[in-house]
């Protein structure tokens, strides 16, 4: 049976992405709420807090099939929730690896990978990628998915705006 990302799931990657209500400049293009990337945006496009959850369950979506197709053995929901998080980030550059191990029942040491996959698509270490890895990691290992309110927000474009703190409400996701 496939396994979608669970709610505490679904908040740490919201914590670790951020949430923008403003579309802003973000590579080829545009990005809005969790890290959503579209073309069909236009920089100073808005949306609600709702539709934000609700692009990233979509982007989530596509995510969490490359997990499912990637096991061959069962995992516990919060395994899964740090490899769809794993692969939300870094597209499918760590997914194979990890996925192997985790096929192998080798849980200690894909948990020991996570903090390894800390490179961008250039190839460079990156202190925050090392960070969110670790969190993953911790996910991973014990289900310790860390403080899932408040999650950083910024509103407008993070490189011109200062960032705040949004306090989930009922009704967000």
């Amino acid at each position: 049976m496939a396994l979608t990302t669970s709610r505490n799931g679904v908040l740490f990657i919201a914590c670790r992405e951020a949430l923008v209500l403003t579309a802003y400049p973000d590579g080829p293009h545009p990005s809005i709420g969790f890290g959503h990337n579209s073309a069909a945006l236009k920089i100073g496009d808005k949306i609600e807090v709702a539709d934000a959850f609700r692009l990233l369950r979509d982007d989530l979506a596509k995510w969490e099939d490359g997990v499912n197709r990637a096991l061959k053995a069962p995992v516990s929901q919060h395994k899964f929730d740090a490899l769809v998080s794993l692969h939300h980030q870094s597209g499918n550059r760590y997914m194979p690896a990890v996925a192997a191990l985790c096929n192998a029942k080798e849980f200690d040491v894909a948990a020991a990978l996570f903090p390894l996959c800390d490179r961008n698509l250039a190839g460079e270490q990156k202190d925050g990628l090392r960070k969110r890895r670790i969190l993953e990691s911790a996910v991973f290992s014990a289900g310790d998915y860390g403080a899932l309110d408040p999650i950083p927000y910024w509103p407008g474009d993070p490189s011109t705006t200062a960032r705040q703190q949004y306090h989930l409400q009922p009704g967000d996701i």
